[in-house]
């Protein structure tokens, strides 16, 4: 199942509509305002069930919107279904829609729907799938002020060694700020407790940390930061070691969301960005606009969060988000090839992580009960998709024999051409077959 309700501003106004779903429903794309008036606030479970009741309520006035949530609310033995919204308009982004509610159920809590916001393609162009040689990099940004990093990092790697199982080519790359996780982390890695894992100090300054991001060029980036907007600029902030050491309130390495999407979309290999922000020093902190942002022309799936949360929260997010998105993510690199892209689905992890915040948020105070709905996936509309494509020594390989078989005499009889590119698989790496030139040296 699936559906999108796509909403608009029309001079000064609220509009949505459906604008896709399974099946075609009489008057689905035709606009009706969307009139919310003041909403409950979120200090508690009753509130949040009534700020998500209320926003039931006012799509429930669109009669195709109505038909299509009374279908997914009542849905029974559907393994997957993808709920999603296409906020066109920034003034429609600061409402909850992941807090859709009827009695007794949150919609994005069933246990099978995926609750999103999505970013019309066209914004970014028609984006090809995104390209790897086999290796799936993580980097990881781990150095909020004043936070300890070492419970992010020990659910990451947790969840990265069971991915890694699966997938060999799998790499963790951890940036950290705080000395002391430094050495803890070395240490397992000298005593060969953490294979694929690689630890370094933070980069001690806004270019030393965009170089870096260029020559890792991960295909996932964590980032467990600060988040702030400084005169209308979002950026994320981290702390070196020096200000772990001086104890500072502020990291002194800033990272604008403007910049981050310029370096993502000049050499696209990144597949999925996580804002990670825990509670600080700053009260403003609208990493779900910044994921919104960053998915536009960055990363084509990005997730922030939509207000600050306490680092033991955002930990508890990436446990159970990571325990399920780098399974998923490992089994479609193991799938993906060079001649057919590979579907990359990450909205069952977020509704598993989703779920494990709410039974967290059960059993705390009823002030802090919001805490499962601030994870905001933000994700351009064509999804995400990838392809294999061979190491650059192996490529240049492939391209020395297709040269051989071009400059060839046509006469060649066709059985030494043919060992000519049986060289492609004797030695290693071996190249897969999909990717050999035909006889005369040319490509499919």
């Amino acid at each position: 199942m699936f559906a999108t309700i796509e909403i608009a501003g029309c001079q000064g106004n609220l509009m949505f509509r459906l604008r896709e779903a399974n099946t075609a429903i009489d008057g689905m794309l035709d606009y009706e305002r969307l009139e919310l008036g003041e909403l409950p606030g979120m200090g508690s479970r009753q509130e949040v069930e009534d700020y998500g009741g209320a926003l039931v309520q006012a799509l429930n006035r669109h009669g195709a919107v109505k038909q299509q949530l009374g279908q997914f609310f009542g849905a029974v033995g559907i393994a997957s279904a993808n709920f999603q919204f296409d906020i066109a308009t920034a003034e429609a982004e600061r409402f909850r829609w992941e807090t859709l509610y009827t009695a007794p159920q949150f919609l994005a809590l069933t246990g099978f729907c995926s609750v999103r916001r999505i970013i019309p393609s066209g914004l970014a162009g028609q984006p090809q799938p995104r390209s790897f040689d086999g290796r799936v990099r993580m980097v990881t940004l781990l150095s909020a002020a004043r936070v300890q990093a070492r419970g992010e990092f020990r659910a990451i790697a947790v969840a990265f060694a069971a991915a890694r199982a699966r997938l060999p080519g799998f790499e963790l790359h951890a940036y950290v700020g705080e000395m002391a996780l430094l050495d803890e982390i070395q240490g397992d890695i000298d005593a060969g407790h953490l294979p694929g894992v690689q630890v370094a100090p933070m980069p001690a300054t806004t270019a030393a940390l965009e170089q870096m991001l260029r020559d890792q060029a991960p295909q996932i980036l964590h980032c467990f930061c600060h988040g702030l907007i400084k005169d209308t600029v979002g950026l994320l902030q981290f702390a070196t070691i020096a200000d772990h050491v001086g104890d500072e309130a502020e990291g002194s390495v800033a990272l604008s969301i403007t910049r981050l999407a310029m370096l993502q979309n000049l050499a696209p290999s990144t597949w999925l960005t996580v804002l990670n922000s825990c509670d600080g020093a700053h009260p403003i902190q609208r990493l779900g606009s910044m994921a919104a942002s960053l998915a536009r022309t960055g990363a084509p799936v990005t997730i922030g969060m939509a207000e600050p949360i306490h680092s033991s929260d955002a930990t508890l997010f990436s446990r159970h988000f990571y325990g399920r998105a780098l399974r998923i993510v490992a089994d479609a690199a193991q799938a993906a090839s060079a001649t057919r892209a590979t579907a990359v689905d990450l909205g069952p992890a977020l509704a598993d992580a989703r779920h494990c915040m709410h039974v967290e948020a059960q059993n705390g105070a009823d002030q802090n009960y919001r805490r499962w709905c601030l994870p905001v996936m933000y994700q351009r509309s064509t999804g995400l998709s990838i392809v294999r494509v061979p190491p650059a020594a192996v490529q240049e390989r492939i391209e020395t024999v297709s040269g051989l078989l071009r400059s060839l005499p046509s006469d060649t009889p066709e059985p030494l051409r043919d060992q000519l590119r049986n060289l492609l698989e004797s030695s290693e790496p071996k190249v897969d077959r999909s990717l050999w030139p035909d006889l005369w040296g040319n490509f499919a």
